[in-house]
């Protein structure tokens, strides 16, 4: 899809602006503060509704401003299709709207990758040499954009999970951990198989090859040792109950005041 038209109202400094861009590209050219990086988290905004540089939606509406709204018209060329995607934050009762066509979808992951954008900042760095979180986030996006439903699946596990971890803080016994068990794990295996086995595998396999100068000399099998301990329901299941003989261990084992010995 092109990029054809983009309107910012109460995003970040533009408080009302309509850009019109030329099909065979632009380049954003301007003094430190003029708003560059800003209209390109916009743009992404309406990729994945959420800010590539991770500011939180409040904080993506103009100072003095209860809301902001991004809408872009694409295009897929001459004759081709055409659609608008949208998206607004108000700050009062902290309610975000997604819109295509002017239908806002029963779900946001519905809309998800509609513009077709990539952002790649300095920051990206961090994919390769941070720590596992950042390549997590990475995937979570990729996989967001590209595998149906991957999206929905990662919410519903993010959720469960902080119930039951909700739980756990409060000493529940086994029975009612159980009970948050098996929608945990359904939803778990979802997200860990997609990361192993999703449309990714394929284009890592063929684009780690490149990088070497050969195609199809690398493979990537990040599930090798799930499969050995019986798949990904059995390898979550039996991590939850190691995590919650180690959350008891933890808030049984003896306190002792700031710069007092341990009892013996």
């Amino acid at each position: 899809m092109i990029l054809q038209r983009l309107r910012l109202r109460n995003f970040r400094n533009f408080e009302d602006e309509v850009i019109d861009f030329p099909e065979r590209g632009a380049a954003l050219i301007g003094d430190n503060g003029q708003g560059k990086t800003n209209l390109l988290e916009a743009v992404y905004y309406l990729e994945i509704f959420r800010s590539f540089r991770g500011a939180r939606d409040e904080q993506l509406i103009t100072f003095g401003c209860g809301h902001f709204r991004v809408e872009a018209h694409l295009s897929a060329g001459a004759g081709g299709e055409e659609v608008e995607v949208a998206a607004g934050y108000a700050r009062e009762g902290r309610q975000k709207k997604v819109t295509v066509d002017g239908r806002e979808p029963e779900r946001v992951a519905e809309a998800i990758g509609r513009v077709g954008a990539i952002v790649f900042t300095g920051s990206d760095v961090e994919i390769v040499a941070g720590g596992p979180g950042a390549r997590r986030r990475f995937l979570d996006i990729i996989l967001s954009l590209v595998e149906p439903g991957y999206v929905t699946a990662l919410k519903r596990y993010r959720q469960i999970l902080s119930q039951r971890n909700g739980l756990l803080r409060d000493d529940a016994g086994p029975t009612e951990l159980e009970a948050w068990n098996a929608g945990l794990v359904d939803a778990g295996s979802r997200v860990v198989g997609e990361r192993e086995t999703g449309e990714l595998r394929p284009l890592l396999r063929r684009d780690l090859g490149r990088s070497r100068g050969r195609s199809g000399v690398l493979a990537v099998d990040p599930g090798a040792g799930r499969r050995r301990t019986g798949g990904h329901s059995r390898w979550l299941g039996g991590g939850l109950l190691r995590r919650d003989r180690a959350a008891r261990r933890q808030r049984a084992a003896p306190r002792t005041d700031p710069g007092r010995t341990a009892p013996r």
